[in-house]
């Protein structure tokens, strides 16, 4: 699911029979619909459908700055960018494997990138101008199941993989600039150099400049030895032993990573693994913060997890494997709530902030909540 940045109105839900649906979020309050209570699903209506792909949509994401243009990723190995007035695929471009995830920046200024994940372990930058990837990001071991462009950056972008791992880029290099390490409790003066050289060689021009160079730039050898090859130098590069970090840092998660989100604020990141864990960490150094995340008996869930925080970052909405979504202070890791409606589990969550704040949830049930406090 996703609601739209310019409006907070329009909600965007893809279907497993490949549709994608647009509700209203607003059509019962113009009718004159009264607030109803948490679990009912309420206060939105359906202003259209488009049957656009020939299997399960797997994500679908709003342009930041446009409610005119929508974007769908499915299972038949396409991504779509669809105008939401004439409901026609304006473009599309065709991959070699599933579509698990793609994402926007809301901060992008001088591109209009989409990062698509995929079963082929590669992340792919899609420009729809000009119908073309535009850069494609190799390094997992897994397929790519969770992107997340940082607020902080234009540039930068975050991934996770079935393999467990969290990656940084620079998208203007070809690798990773850090990687999560779910043991690090120390912060590293080499990962701090790279991550100021990154920053400082943010372009202010409009033109996007050279980032640092990667661990290895062997992208002629794309066999599976020279990924290894370039993905153990890059680990040892990015934390180096003696430097509060072992040689080969543990994964962020033990197993798939199903879900990432920024706070607000852009100086935290949070991640949900199929090891049932949620971990917030540190952008500005990697730390993993430790923030206790009481699960009371149910976990993230697993193949996909895409999670929900409030406008001022105080509140995070994790769907859960229990047909519940549970709320916790962001900050603490208390346990605020648990929301019951759902008859199976839940995978999305949306948070539509302001004075009329709802939360949208969808499930493996077929079914779209609408939470009202």
């Amino acid at each position: 699911v996703d609601l739209d940045a310019c409006e907070r109105r329009y909600l965007l839900v893809g279907g497993i029979d490949g549709s994608v649906r647009a509700y209203d979020t607003e059509a019962a309050n113009r009718a004159g619909a009264s607030g109803t209570a948490s679990g009912t699903a309420s206060g939105a209506a359906a202003t259209s459908e488009e049957i656009g792909h020939t299997y399960a949509t797997s994500c679908v994401r709003w342009l930041p700055s446009d409610t005119g243009m929508f974007f769908s990723g499915s299972y038949d190995k396409t991504v779509k960018c669809w105008d939401a007035n004439s409901l026609r695929s304006a473009c599309d471009v065709e991959l070699p494997t599933k579509c698990r995830t793609l994402a926007l920046s809301d901060a992008a200024t001088t591109h209009s990138l989409v990062a698509i994940g995929s079963d082929d372990n590669v992340v792919r930058l899609w420009d729809p101008a000009s119908n073309a990837i535009a850069h494609t990001l190799s390094g997992h071991r897994g397929s790519v199941h969770a992107i997340e462009w940082l607020r902080s950056n234009e540039h930068a972008l975050a991934t996770g993989g079935a393999e467990g791992d969290v990656r940084l880029w620079d998208i203007r290099s070809a690798g990773a600039y850090m990687i999560l390490d779910r043991h690090n409790t120390q912060p590293s003066a080499r990962v701090d150099a790279i991550k100021d050289a990154m920053y400082a060689g943010a372009s202010t021009s409009g033109t996007i400049e050279a980032g640092p160079k990667p661990a290895s730039r062997k992208m002629a050898d794309s066999s599976a030895r020279g990924r290894d090859e370039r993905d153990d130098a890059s680990r040892s590069r990015l934390f180096p032993a003696g430097d509060g970090y072992s040689s080969i840092p543990a994964p962020a998660h033990d197993g798939q990573v199903s879900g990432l989100r920024t706070t607000p604020c852009g100086m935290f990141i949070v991640s949900t693994g199929a090891d049932g864990r949620i971990r917030r960490w540190d952008l500005s150094n990697g730390l993993n913060t430790y923030t206790p995340y009481d699960s009371a008996g149910a976990a993230p869930t697993a193949s996909a997890c895409q999670i929900a925080i409030t406008a001022d970052g105080e509140r995070l909405y994790v769907p859960c494997t229990d047909t519940r979504v549970r709320v916790y202070r962001t900050h603490t890791g208390t346990l605020d709530a648990e929301l019951k409606g759902h008859l199976d589990d839940v995978v999305a969550c949306a948070y539509k902030d302001g004075g009329d704040a709802k939360l949208f949830t969808c499930g493996k049930d077929a079914n779209v909540l609408v939470w009202a406090p």
